[in-house]
């Protein structure tokens, strides 16, 4: 595939290229500052390995006849065009598809509809068997979150979400009001009416909950990251609601665990604490909308998730770590030919696989809008000097340099 969009290519600028592939996965991810790891020693000879298989590749697939050389250059034959532009069509119809079906708000929405449903559904069956006051008021609350999901849907496709975030929650508000009705009733009844309710299949119960729990993280992450990357406050509020039925899950769990001890009151307890953290939530939202409505570019990060704020520290490092090597390989540089450098990297070059897939390092990153701060950074840590106008590598940065090229050989320039 590389050959197919670049043409005729020199071993060196396949192995360039390939070792870019690398890169794009955020190397910074696998770095350990413990130098004593003695599982890192010998990358350099790794460096080699790999680079050998890499040319080890390129022989069988001249054997196989796909690849042609003119005793410099690589290029396709026919019988290799035909098998990479094959191999290019179904990626290319496979990160279609996620595009169109996964990775975008209107089909998150729709997809929390057919979740959301089939959830309520389930969840409503095992209430009514299982006498649950806390499954069914988390089946009602299930169907709520579907025709919620409906409303965001229809909005996000309008692009107009205001009146389904204002529905969402107002039905956060609804809800959480009807679990504490049903729930203080049951525990006034229990402690003053003397009245028994039979507890029936407590295992169907966990069970559901537990399926429930896992499509609710699910759902959470998911709606989260959308909802972030498009800056989409309807998906934001919804995984707010889905985070909520992690809690509510955990909750009806814990009841249902109660009840083989005939402690059915904390069933309803759990539904007066949860109509309570639904309420403080709403509250939450209201203000996080009328925020958002005064701000036309609202700051949304303080929703990040931990693996979302990781992810994004991992790649600053990364970036960061690019630049040193970039310095170290270079001597001294200016700031225009740092970003041209994380440029040329991490976001303009063809790379199989994830170019199709849009998985560059740095897509959608603005380089020049955050290399001051990055650089501000590594000058603070006294890994970088700055002096008429270029940036050099000070002591610090230069032992840094040597940890790294002893721990990852095999993905930095300047390396050989």
């Amino acid at each position: 595939m590389l050959l197919l969009n670049e043409g005729k290519m020199t071993e060196g600028e396949i192995l360039e290229r390939s070792d870019l592939f690398i890169k794009q996965t955020g190397f910074h991810l696998f770095f350990s500052p413990d130098d004593k790891r003695q599982k890192h020693q010998g990358r350099p000879e790794k460096r080699k390995q790999y680079r050998q298989k890499l040319l080890t590749d390129i022989d069988k697939l001249q054997e196989k006849g796909f690849l042609l050389s003119d005793g410099r250059n690589y290029c396709l034959s026919e019988a290799g065009t035909l098998q990479a532009e094959d191999s290019r069509s179904r990626i290319m119809k496979s990160a279609s598809f996620i595009r169109k079906q996964i990775n975008n708000p209107i089909a998150a929405s729709r997809n929390t509809i057919f979740i959301d449903a089939i959830l309520a559904i389930i969840k409503l069956i095992a209430g009514l068997m299982s006498g649950s006051a806390a499954m069914l008021a988390d089946a009602a609350d299930a169907c709520l979150d579907t025709l919620s999901a409906v409303i965001v849907w229809i909005g996000v496709r309008a692009k107009r979400e205001l009146p389904g975030s204002i529905l969402i929650i107002i039905l956060i508000f609804a809800t959480s009001l009807s679990i504490a009705y049903t729930s203080g009733e049951k525990v006034i009844s229990i402690f003053f009416a003397d009245a028994e309710f039979e507890y029936l299949y407590p295992w169907l119960v966990i069970s559901v909950e537990l399926i429930a729990l896992l499509f609710a993280s699910l759902l959470f992450y998911y709606q989260r990251y959308i909802g972030l990357k498009n800056k989409s406050l309807s998906l934001i509020i919804q995984s707010v609601d889905s985070r909520n039925h992690i809690f509510v899950s955990m909750a009806v769990i814990l009841g249902a665990i109660c009840s083989f001890f005939n402690l059915l009151i904390v069933d309803a307890i759990i539904g007066l604490l949860l109509s309570i953290r639904m309420f403080i939530d709403g509250v939450g939202l209201i203000k996080e909308l009328i925020y958002s409505r005064k701000d036309e570019n609202p700051d949304y990060s303080h929703y990040e998730s931990f693996i979302f704020k990781k992810w994004n520290f991992n790649k600053e490092e990364t970036f960061k770590t690019w630049m040193l090597f970039t310095i170290f390989k270079r001597k001294s540089v200016n700031r225009d030919a740092l970003i041209d450098s994380l440029e040329i990297t991490f976001k303009t070059p063809y790379v199989p696989i994830y170019s199709e897939y849009s998985l560059l390092l740095g897509k959608n990153v603005d380089f020049d809008a955050h290399i001051d701060e990055w650089l501000d950074d590594l000058i603070r840590k006294s890994f970088v000097q700055y002096e008429d106008g270029f940036f050099i590598l000070a002591e610090e940065g230069l032992n840094r340099i040597e940890k790294l090229r002893r721990m990852r050989g095999i993905f930095y320039p300047g390396n050989d």
